[in-house]
Order: C-alpha cells, then sequence, then structure tokens
C-alpha cells in the first residue's frame, strides 16, 4: 500500500479541506493534516478505510478528542479529529508492532512507581522510572546518560531484587519519551550487558527523524544519537517496537496507558527545540492517574492544554524536562497533581524551583514532592500521602569531575551542605 495515493484519495474525498504539506514521522510512517475538517470528515475517514478492508482495533474519546485505530496485514492507521487544535489527523504507520489491548493476567503483587535515582556523579540530567506489576513483571521509563556509567547495572540489581528468586527479571514494556541522551543512553547499555536474566516484551516509543526540517537546530550529537539509538531499537531480533501515536490505547497487566502528545502533534510548529519531541503518556493505574511528560516543553504544553483541559488532572506527575524551562504553570494547574516527581539533582531543583514559575506552580499544587538525586522513592499504588517507601541515596556529585566537564563551581560551604544532606539521606 502506497501512502501518496492512499493520501490522495482522502483529498478527494474531503474535497475543498486545507492540507498541509504530508509530515515525515519518521520509520517509514506518515502523517496528512486537514485544518480546517469537522467530525464528519472524521467519520467519512473512518467509514472509507473500513469499506476497504481496515477492522477497527481501538477507539475512545477524550473531551471533545475523538480517536480510531485501524489496522489491516499491511498496516496501522491511526485517526484523529479535535475541534478545538489540531483539525483531523491521518498517520499511516506501516511498519509498527500493535498495542497489546487487553492484558488479563492477574497476580496479587502490590502495584508500585518508582522514581528511580540515576546516577548524578558526573551529570546533572536524565530520568528513569519503574513500576512494579500485579505479577511482578516491570514497566519502565527512560534511562540515563551515558556518564551516569553503570546505571543499566544499577537498576538490573534494583529490579533484580524486586523479583523472586530463580525468575528472569521481566519487564513488560519499556517506554521511551524522546531521543536525548540522558534519556536512552543506558536503555542500549543494558540491551548489551543485561539481558541474559532479563525479558523484555515490547518497546514503546515514537523518535523524532534524525532528518527532521527543524534538525539543524538539534546539534550534531543530538541527531547522531537519534540516529544510532533508533538503528539499535530496529535492529532488535526479539523485541517488538511499537511506534506510540496520539489517542493510541494500550494494556500492560493492570495498568492502563493513553498517549496524549507525539513530536506528530506539533506539527506545523517547530521542533527546534528538540524536548517538543516528547512523548507524553497517560497512566492508569489503581484507581489513580500519572503522567509522564518526558522533556515536552511550550508548543506541547499548549497542545495539551487545548485538548484535554481538565481531564489532565492526575494524581502524580513527573515534572517535565528536569523542572528546566518545559511545560507551563497552566498546564500544571490543570494536571493539579498531589505528588510532584522531579527528575533532577538538588542543585538544580534548588536553583531552577525560583527560575521557572511553571515548576513552582507544580511544587506548589503538590502535597508530597521527591527529587530523584534524593534517593530512590516508591509509591505504593493507589497511593495515600505518608505511603512513600524512601530507599538510601546511593550517589554524590564528584565536584572536581563536573567543574572540568561543565564547569559549574560551588563553594566549599554549599558542597559540605551538599555532603551532609547526602550522608543524611543515605543512612536513612
Amino acid at each position: 500500500m502506497n501512502y501518496e495515493n492512499l493520501f490522495e484519495i482522502i483529498k478527494s474525498l474531503l474535497g475543498e479541506r486545507n492540507a498541509l504539506p504530508v509530515y515525515d514521522c519518521g520509520d517509514g510512517a506518515r502523517l496528512l493534516v486537514f485544518t480546517d475538517a469537522d467530525i464528519d470528515d472524521y467519520k467519512t475517514v473512518s467509514d472509507y478505510f473500513i469499506e476497504n478492508g481496515f477492522a477497527v482495533y481501538d477507539k475512545t474519546s477524550i473531551k471533545d478528542c475523538s480517536f480510531v485505530t485501524l489496522n489491516n496485514d499491511e498496516a496501522t492507521v491511526q485517526l484523529s479529529f479535535c475541534g478545538e487544535c489540531g483539525g483531523l489527523r491521518i498517520v499511516f504507520d506501516p511498519g509498527t508492532a500493535l498495542c497489546p489491548k487487553e492484558d488479563n493476567r492477574a497476580g496479587n503483587i502490590r502495584t508500585e512507581l518508582y522514581q528511580f535515582e540515576v546516577d548524578h556523579t558526573f551529570i546533572d540530567c536524565g530520568m528513569c522510572y519503574t513500576m512494579r506489576l500485579c505479577d511482578g513483571s516491570f514497566f519502565v521509563v527512560d534511562s540515563a546518560h551515558f556518564l551516569s556509567v553503570n546505571d543499566h547495572k544499577r537498576l538490573y540489581d534494583f529490579m533484580r531484587g524486586l523479583t523472586q528468586p530463580g525468575k528472569k527479571v521481566h519487564i513488560a514494556g519499556w517506554f521511551i519519551t524522546h531521543a536525548h541522551d540522558d534519556h536512552v543512553c543506558q536503555l542500549l547499555e543494558y540491551l548489551k550487558h543485561d539481558m541474559d536474566n532479563s525479558v523484555i516484551e515490547r518497546i514503546y516509543m515514537n523518535i523524532i527523524p534524525e532528518n527532521h526540517r527543524d534538525s539543524h537546530s538539534w546539534g550534531e550529537s543530538v541527531k547522531d544519537i537519534t540516529e544510532h539509538f533508533r538503528k539499535e531499537i530496529y535492529s532488535l531480533q526479539d523485541i517488538p517496537v511499537v511506534k506510540l501515536h496520539t489517542g493510541q490505547r494500550f494494556a500492560i497487566r493492570n495498568i492502563e496507558f493513553t498517549v496524549l502528545c507525539t513530536h506528530e502533534d506539533v506539527y506545523p510548529l517547530s521542533c527546534e527545540d528538540y524536548n517538543e519531541s516528547s512523548t507524553v503518556l497517560m497512566c492508569r493505574a489503581e484507581g489513580q492517574k500519572i503522567l509522564f511528560t518526558g522533556d515536552a516543553c511550550k508548543n506541547e504544553s499548549e497542545i495539551l492544554e487545548k485538548r484535554y483541559g481538565d481531564e489532565l488532572k492526575s494524581d502524580i506527575v513527573q515534572v517535565a524536562h528536569h523542572a528546566h524551562f518545559g511545560m507551563t504553570g497552566n498546564a500544571y494547574r490543570l494536571i493539579s497533581a498531589k505528588v510532584a516527581l522531579f527528575p533532577t539533582t538538588y542543585i538544580f531543583f534548588e536553583q531552577d524551583i525560583e527560575k521557572y514559575e511553571a515548576s513552582k506552580t507544580a511544587l506548589n499544587l503538590s502535597d508530597e514532592h521527591y527529587v530523584a538525586s534524593d534517593g530512590t522513592v516508591g509509591l505504593p499504588l493507589p497511593y495515600s500521602a505518608g505511603q512513600a517507601e524512601l530507599f538510601p541515596d546511593e550517589t554524590f556529585e564528584n565536584f572536581d569531575a563536573i567543574k572540568a566537564l561543565w564547569g559549574y563551581s560551588y563553594t566549599d560551604e554549599y558542597k559540605e551542605f551538599l555532603r551532609q544532606r547526602f550522608e543524611k539521606n543515605h543512612n536513612r
């Protein structure tokens, strides 16, 4: 099936509607956007695919947005309509594995979300979350920087400690928000070094193509890691890769997920800031909602606000872009989470929380917050205030190396304050 011919047929079906140039989603997928379509056009296109051999795999609506996933033996098609913004969007994807629609495997292990303390010895960024599911398997979000040297092993050891003796570490899904090196490098290391005693069922992602029209602003290193990561993941023989598109839902054990935004939704706006290519994922677990935002920034934030409004309301939020500039204060007011997770160092948390009003809003709206460098924290689900399990702080900044690498310098008094804080968290 040829997407050019298909899109021409759809254009003829919709007559005078305004279609933008076709967008390259990467990995063989293409997007056609009609900016002035209405809900009847959405139904017309959906009916066309059904009449031509596509089956409805899933359909849902959020506020005034409608979504349907259709597939046949050749491709998956994702349709979305939003009257508030974005119009009608049609993604044709011939390469993706399908999301698991239902997962009825049961278990009696309590579901728990962990903000994993990545190693900040040499680097101030990175983020990794893991959820232990009802059967003892895991869902992992992102990983860490290549300068977080042994984090693939630390993450394996952490999950090993939560896994029954004699069983492999079973990762039911590994989700990647975007391909910045502080989010993907330790997944690559995990795949190299830790798979003898691990299983990964699927990898979930939608990585922006390295030859994107806005890639001139990213820098060569970002383009290189994007290309390298994509090639490595798609070369895996035994792990299906699901390319996520907005509106798709999937289930893993007792957890349900909905894709709220990808780089495809940013089009035709700019992705010159690579962080705008983050995939935003809503998780529903044990009657609560957890929002993973990756490094989403202003464009994605405004799309989320317009489309979903108070449907963004969550119990737990991962604060975007390490609490640097990221999503807007209005987004966090809509999210209004009682638990705010900050994937950053305490140094940058302290420096940035007064600098960036949006992250300060997320903090002020929360009843509890946790900073990743203070040590791994576990939140049993459903979560109630005061139930957090605080693990010992394992890593501490190497200030000489940080100065040599990044030029950051701190007073002796501040370094001593941080040392004492680390000792307190380490010994808890």
